[in-house]
């Protein structure tokens, strides 16, 4: 098993994954509104992008013709097995999982507070920084439009602000 942490970085809207080891894996860039989104790594860069009300749904590369699409139950990774992907909430976390052949890849955000993911890997990936890189940002995407849903649902409620 392979434990990695993604935490941010010293500019606004980036995050730098890390292994346990210290390498660092790639970096993640993304918008305030967690709508779009650019990986990069040794590998080089592709770009993110969250889609639906709730950005529930996230892929990385061009929309047509994806690397990776992530909408649950369904992962479709464009050089690898079909896979199950799954975001589950409670009131002090988000956990992922992305499950295929006997591998899973568990990833955890805070639900509140600091950005910061952990995940464990095991099993083999094929293009593991970037599937990573782009579940965290699905996650990530996920947690900032329930916030969003929240602050509609408040306002709503309580008639706005007068």
């Amino acid at each position: 098993m392979t434990s990695l942490t993604l935490s941010p970085a010293r500019s606004g809207g980036s995050y730098v994954l890390v292994e346990e080891s210290g390498r660092m894996c790639g970096l993640l860039s993304v918008d305030k509104r967690m709508r779009k989104g650019e990986m990069s790594g040794d590998w080089g860069s592709v770009p993110l992008r969250s889609v639906g009300m709730r950005r529930a749904s996230a892929y990385a590369g061009d929309e047509q013709a994806p690397l990776v699409r992530l909408a649950p139950p369904v992962a479709t990774l464009s050089d690898g097995p079909p896979a199950r992907w799954e975001i589950r909430r409670d009131r002090h976390e988000y956990t992922g999982t992305l499950s295929a052949d006997g591998a899973e890849i568990r990833i955890t955000v805070p639900a509140h507070g600091a950005v910061s993911a952990t995940a464990q890997v095991t099993g083999q990936w094929p293009q593991r920084d970037r599937l990573l890189l782009t579940a965290i940002f699905a996650m990530l995407a996920r947690r900032r439009g329930d916030v969003m849903a929240t602050a509609v649902g408040v306002a709503i409620a309580t008639g706005g602000s007068r």
